[in-house]
């Protein structure tokens, strides 16, 4: 017998796309759902972004945006404004099917997560991105809570007016990031 007559028929694609966006998955789910399946790949399986996005039958930059929008809508760290700027981008990807405005509505805050788009989007590169974060904050305060033990060396009067200076800035510098803090506070 031919080799070429006995081939499988490859199965139709779960999520394609059509004119107004991701046409629904044929499961009956939404893409939001197909997309935490291709998750769920990554992690039990170890798979690269473009084997899972082909695992589910999505495209791998569908994939990859979709996936931003996901993780954004899922992480229980999110709150207030952000929590609910990824909601509703969560929502026009599942509801309207359109993954590039959703995707476009939510990028400022992958970036503010995750950092530029250059780096894996998951919960390691937020967890890590938190943690540096955190680090600079104690260095600052650490160098805060010592400066009033820093013994003054003898200064010439342009030097003494230069690092008022620097310091009138860094104040300035630390009330904003104490301010921004604040706002992140629920």
């Amino acid at each position: 017998m031919d080799s070429k007559n006995d081939a499988t028929p490859v199965p139709a694609p779960i999520i394609k796309r059509d004119r107004r966006g991701i046409t629904p998955p044929a499961s009956g789910g939404t893409v939001s759902d197909e997309v935490r399946k291709g998750l769920a790949i990554e992690d039990n399986e170890g798979l690269t972004i473009q084997d899972a996005a082909a695992r589910i039958d999505l495209g791998s930059s569908t994939y990859l945006l979709a996936r931003t929008i996901v993780l954004l809508a899922d992480n229980p760290d999110l709150r207030g404004d952000d929590a609910a700027l990824a909601k509703e981008a969560l929502r026009i990807l599942d509801g309207e099917r359109l993954v590039s405005k959703a995707h476009k509505l939510i990028e400022p805050l992958a970036i503010k997560v995750w950092g530029t788009s250059k780096v894996r989007r998951n919960a390691k590169t937020a967890k890590r991105n938190t943690e540096a974060f955190e680090r600079t904050v104690r260095v600052i305060c650490e160098a805060c809570n010592q400066a009033d033990t820093v013994t003054i060396p003898q200064l010439s009067v342009p030097k003494v007016k230069e690092l008022v200076a620097d310091l009138k800035n860094a104040r300035v510098a630390m009330t904003s990031l104490l301010l921004r803090l604040r706002k992140e506070t629920p």
